[in-house]
């Protein structure tokens, strides 16, 4: 299906929010994600992403996590997608900088990274 034409000529800014530790949400926003991707033809120019686990939500980051969203958050990376750990989270988790991806920044807190990106004019979707 092609890109609807409101999008055409404009750029896409989505962060997504991930606060939960159900392997369905985490599913869900994997497949939000892939969806963006694929209406905008996999052209990093066309969108800006960012996904922010905070709270249980930061187990999606883990090294431990399921094996099908590490691939796929891995893959979108690769595709400009930016992913980011909440900070707070991981203390709160016991998790250390060690226990989250690689491709994966540390913020401060996730709600002020995502109140930041709404100043800047990103749409906030919580799958």
């Amino acid at each position: 299906m092609p890109t609807p034409t409101f999008f055409r000529g404009k750029v896409l800014k989505a962060v997504i929010e991930v606060d939960s530790a159900a392997p369905a949400r985490w599913n869900y926003a994997v497949a939000v994600l892939s969806n963006i991707e694929k209406a905008f033809g996999k052209n990093p120019r066309r969108y800006r992403l960012e996904l922010v686990a905070f709270g249980p939500g930061i187990r999606m980051l883990s090294i431990w996590s399921d094996a099908h969203n590490r691939m796929a958050l891995t893959q979108l990376a690769a595709h400009g997608l930016k992913i980011r750990a909440c900070h707070n989270a991981m203390l709160a988790n016991h998790l250390t900088r060690k226990d989250i991806f690689a491709f994966a920044r540390v913020v401060p807190a996730g709600v002020l990274e995502i109140a930041r990106k709404e100043m800047q004019g990103y749409v906030a979707l919580k799958p």
